[in-house]
């Protein structure tokens, strides 16, 4: 075995660190220990004493060999802090970017500390060069200037992964919110009706451009963007509103101008019509509905002057706005209803005056004693008569339906009148016998009427019997005087005398005289 070998034939530490070979050190360790056996030689130093000399230089060995442990253990700990040092700024440097020296880093975590030292130093220049260059290409995407560093101080590693990993982070939020603002642009654009080629404008189609081809947008391109959906989201909210009050006012003229029947259809309509791309169909219906308000504005005005001529009222102004294009609803309701109070006092008013008239045609029909039309031209006045309305309501039509039916029967006593002077003069024909009908039966009525009738044909009847009678007689005489055969004779007479009764009297004679 070679001196300082152990058994193994591997270096002995141990004795070699008692035992140091070259160097003057070892030289005077060498001399020194010589010097120690001589004297342990010429003075018989026992065993023990040998072994407490070279425990002292055994001991000695130890303490200085401890120092040197404490000192490499510092070494240790700085060599250690570097490398957490430079792994800390590796880990920044790839995760700014993204992940792309991960293999290598990891490589070096598995190597001893001298060479994970040296592998890191070695790295850091890498890093900072893909950092450098990441920095640059990030701040052109996203069109900003480029960042020149101080020479005299140049951006440390950390403070450059900083910056990168914030560029990152803005250029994945830019990409965020491009997308969000052309969803949201396209969102209202859709819902207003508007084609997107009509309000894109040069930017903005540019942006667009890039948006479809995953392009990258600038700071200036994203201003431009973002200036445009505030632009169109604050026209949105303006349509929006004036979608709402045009609602509000389509909704009020129907129920100004239109029947009941009516306002449901314009609930439809705007129950259909809701989205802002619809606001110009909403806005050509109020327009009809304006040009209906129009023209029920001018009834009204008609109705009001037709009721105030009626009633014999000084006609109140009330023209204004019946030029305007556009009609106020609450003006035209108000309207509406001062003319419904003015006609109501137009109806009141006429179903006064239709009571008096029903009233007298009434004591037209009982002073003939005939009966009243109740499904014919007295329909209205037997309403009226039988109605419970202590004001009853008549409209204009209605109004003449009663003068109709109070004229027609004026009318009709004029008639029965004048065929009345004529029964009288008849009656008066008799003498006493038609004085005594007279006496009991002048009126119109329909019952002396047919009382002055009945005895005219009674007295007619008895007057044409005694004419025929002596009629008879008469012929009877001239023909014996003539020498004809009365019973022939008699016979032919007879028969021409009967026609000459029917023709005077327009009766039919008995055949017996």
């Amino acid at each position: 075995m070679a001196p300082g070998e152990d058994a193994e034939g591997l270096p002995d530490l141990r004795a070699q660190l008692l035992w140091p070979a070259g160097g003057a050190s070892s030289a005077l360790l060498a001399d020194l220990w010589k010097e120690l056996e001589d004297v342990w030689g010429e003075l018989g130093a026992q065993e023990s004493d040998r072994l407490a000399d070279a425990g002292a230089v055994t001991l000695e060995a130890c303490e200085a060999l401890r120092g040197r442990l404490a000192l490499w253990a510092v070494r240790r700990t700085e060599m250690e802090a570097d490398c957490e040092a430079l792994k800390a700024e590796a880990e920044a440097g790839t995760a700014a970017l993204g992940g792309a020296e991960v293999a290598e880093l990891e490589a070096c975590a598995r190597l001893p500390l001298h060479a994970r030292l040296s592998s890191l130093k070695q790295l850091k220049p890498k890093l900072v060069r893909n950092l450098h260059q990441a920095r640059a290409r990030l701040l052109e995407l996203l069109g900003r200037d480029s960042i020149e560093d101080d020479g005299a101080q140049p951006m440390q590693c950390l403070e450059l992964s900083r910056t990168v990993a914030r560029l990152r982070s803005d250029l994945h939020d830019r990409c965020q919110s491009v997308t969000l603002a052309v969803q949201q642009l396209r969102g209202i654009w859709d819902e207003m009706g508007v084609p997107p080629e009509e309000v894109e404008e040069d930017e903005l189609t540019e942006v667009f451009r890039r948006c479809r081809q995953d392009l990258v947008v600038t700071d200036a391109q994203h201003k431009v963007l973002l200036g445009h959906v505030d632009k169109w989201t604050s026209e949105h909210g303006r349509r929006s509103e004036e979608l709402l009050v045009l609602h509000g006012r389509i909704r009020a003229l129907a129920q100004a101008c239109l029947p009941p029947a009516g306002l449901c259809s314009v609930e439809r309509f705007l129950a259909a019509n809701t989205r802002l791309r619809d606001l110009p169909l909403c806005k050509a219906r109020e327009a009809e509905l304006h040009t209906l308000a129009r023209g029920s504005l001018r009834i009204l005005h008609q109705r009001h002057r037709q009721a105030c001529v009626a009633i014999g009222e000084i006609q109140e102004d009330i023209s204004d706005g019946l030029g305007d294009d556009i009609v106020n609803p609450d003006g035209l309701r108000a309207l509406a209803v001062a003319v419904e109070e003015l006609e109501l006092q137009v109806r009141l008013r006429q179903g006064s005056v239709g009571l008096d008239l029903a009233r007298q045609a009434r004591a037209l029909w009982e002073e003939l004693g005939e009966e009243a039309e109740a499904d014919g031209r007295d329909r209205v006045v037997q309403s009226l008569l039988c109605g419970e309305a202590a004001e009853p309501e008549l409209e204009a039509r209605e109004l003449a339906e009663v003068e109709q039916s109070l004229a027609a029967w004026e009318a009709r006593k004029a008639t029965v009148a004048a065929a009345v002077v004529h029964l009288h003069r008849d009656l008066a024909e008799f003498k006493e016998a038609g004085m005594q009908v007279l006496a009991r039966h002048s009126s119109l009525h329909r019952k002396d009427r047919a009382a002055c009738k009945s005895k005219i044909r009674e007295l007619r009847e008895e007057e044409r019997r005694a004419n025929l009678k002596h009629s008879g007689y008469e012929r009877l005489r001239h023909l014996s005087s003539q020498g004809v055969d009365l019973p022939e004779a008699y016979l032919s007479s007879l028969s021409e005398m009967r026609e000459r009764q029917r023709e005077t009297f327009g009766v039919r004679t008995s055949d017996t005289a």
